[in-house]
């Protein structure tokens, strides 16, 4: 499944029956963050969507759940193909953000 876009979240919020400052405090964000994402002017970290799909996905309504609903292994692998890494490129980036006196520079 692909990350949800901004018109996505709209539509599912709209569908839900909520305003942005419901989702907002649903979801543990502010709502203003929640208007940037719906107009896309930022993107959102995958913590944050995956607290908006949650606050999405609990709210009582008749939008199927599927229609909203994202794993994070499928979002995961969607960021990291738009990032342009393999697996074992992610897993040595990530790694080395950890581990930094073992990085070795370019010089």
């Amino acid at each position: 499944m692909e990350i949800p876009t901004g018109d996505s979240i709209r539509a599912a919020r709209k569908d839900n029956g909520l305003t942005q400052s419901d989702l907002a405090e649903r979801a543990g964000v502010s709502q203003p963050l929640i208007a940037r994402i719906e107009s896309e002017d930022v993107d959102p970290t995958i913590d944050t969507l995956y607290s908006i799909v949650s606050a999405l996905n609990d709210s009582s309504s008749k939008l199927e759940q599927e229609e909203v609903q994202i794993s994070m292994p499928s979002v995961l692998k969607d960021a990291r193909s738009q990032a342009g890494y393999t697996q074992s490129e992610l897993a040595k980036v990530q790694y080395l953000t950890k581990h930094p006196r073992l990085a070795v520079s370019e010089a």
